[in-house]
C-alpha cells in the first residue's frame, strides 16, 4: 500500500511540476510554446498581424482593424503560411494594406517597443519605400515608419527607421540608416528593429544579429551634445497604419517622387511594447526558422 501511495505521489508532484512550467499569456491566456514564434513574449505583444487573408490579417491589438487592400496587394504564400506581397513588384503604384486605428490602438501609449517583421524586397524599384507607415507627427515623415533604401544594390539595402517625439517645439524626428549585407533583396531576411527610450538608442538587427545601434539626428545640439529623444510621445491623432505605402502619399499631403509603395513582400509584424534584449531576439529568430513553411 505505501508503494503504491508513494507512486501516486510522485506522479502528482510531476504533474504539479509540469503545470506551474508552463506560463500563461496575458493577452488571452493561451499557453506558451517555447517552440513557436507566435507565442514569443506574449506578455508584452500589443499587436500581431499574421497577413494571412483580408480576414486574418491583424490577429492581435486592441482598437486595430483592417480596413482595406489596395492596387496590386494581395495575399499569397510566405514563410509562414501566407504574406502581403505587391503582386506587381514595382514601387510605381499604390499597393498596400489599410489598418484603422480606433482610439484605445496600443501604439498611443508605447514606449519602449520592439518591431519584427520577415522582408523579401524585390530589389527593381527606386525611391523609398514604406514597410510600414503611420500617419500623424510630423508632416513629411509620421509618426513611426519602416522604410527601405538601395534596392538596385543586390548584396545589402539600406534601412531606414523614423520615430516622432512630440515633447518639444525643435527637431523631433530620429532615425537610424545602414546598409548592411544581412538586408539581402529578392531573399527573405528577418528584420528587428527596437527602441529603447531609457537610452534613446534605436537597434536593428538581421536574421538574429546584431547590425546597428543608433540615436543620430535625435535633437538640435545643447551645448555641443543632440539631446535624445527620450521618452516617447507619438502623435495622438494617428488614425491609420499601412503596410505597403506612405501614408502622406495616399492623402495627398506630400507626393514626393521617392517616396514609393514597397514593391515586395513582408510576413508575421509583430509589435511589442518593451525593447527585447539581444537574447531575445536571437531566440525569436531562431524559432522563427523553426516554425517556417518556406524560406
Amino acid at each position: 500500500m505505501k508503494k503504491y501511495l508513494s507512486i501516486l505521489f510522485a506522479a502528482a508532484t510531476a504533474a504539479a511540476l509540469l503545470i506551474s512550467c508552463e506560463k500563461e499569456g496575458d493577452k488571452g491566456g493561451d499557453k506558451i510554446d517555447a517552440d513557436d514564434p507566435a507565442t514569443v513574449q506574449t506578455e508584452n505583444l500589443v499587436a500581431y498581424f499574421p497577413l494571412e487573408s483580408e480576414a486574418k490579417a491583424v490577429e492581435l491589438g486592441e482598437g486595430i482593424s483592417f480596413s482595406k487592400k489596395a492596387g496590386a496587394a494581395a495575399f499569397v504564400e510566405g514563410v509562414r503560411g501566407n504574406c502581403y506581397a505587391n503582386s506587381s513588384a514595382k514601387s510605381d503604384n499604390f499597393s498596400y494594406l489599410d489598418f484603422a486605428l480606433a482610439a484605445n490602438n496600443p501604439f498611443k501609449t508605447i514606449g519602449d517597443f520592439t518591431i519584427s517583421a520577415w522582408i523579401k524586397a524585390s530589389d527593381k524599384y527606386d525611391g523609398a519605400p514604406a514597410v510600414i507607415s503611420m500617419n500623424g507627427g510630423d508632416s513629411g515623415m509620421g509618426n513611426l515608419d519602416v522604410m527601405l533604401e538601395g534596392g538596385k544594390n543586390v548584396d545589402s539595402l539600406d534601412v531606414k527607421a523614423y520615430l516622432f517625439n512630440d515633447k518639444s517645439a525643435a527637431w523631433k524626428g530620429q532615425d537610424v540608416r545602414i546598409s548592411n549585407a544581412g538586408f539581402t533583396t529578392d531573399k527573405w531576411f528577418h528584420l528587428v528593429y527596437s527602441y529603447n527610450e531609457a537610452t534613446s538608442m534605436m537597434t536593428l538587427y538581421s536574421n538574429g544579429q546584431f547590425v546597428v545601434e543608433s540615436g543620430r539626428w535625435a535633437g538640435p545640439e545643447v551645448d555641443g551634445k543632440q539631446e535624445g529623444l527620450g521618452k516617447l510621445i507619438l502623435d495622438p491623432a494617428m488614425s491609420n497604419l499601412y503596410i505597403g505605402a506612405w501614408w502622406n502619399n495616399l492623402d495627398g499631403t506630400h507626393a514626393d517622387t521617392w517616396r514609393s509603395s514597397y514593391p515586395g513582400s513582408v510576413d508575421e509584424i509583430r509589435f511589442w511594447d518593451i525593447a527585447l534584449t539581444p537574447e531575445e531576439i536571437e531566440d525569436l529568430y531562431t524559432k522563427e526558422v523553426t516554425k517556417a513553411d518556406r524560406l
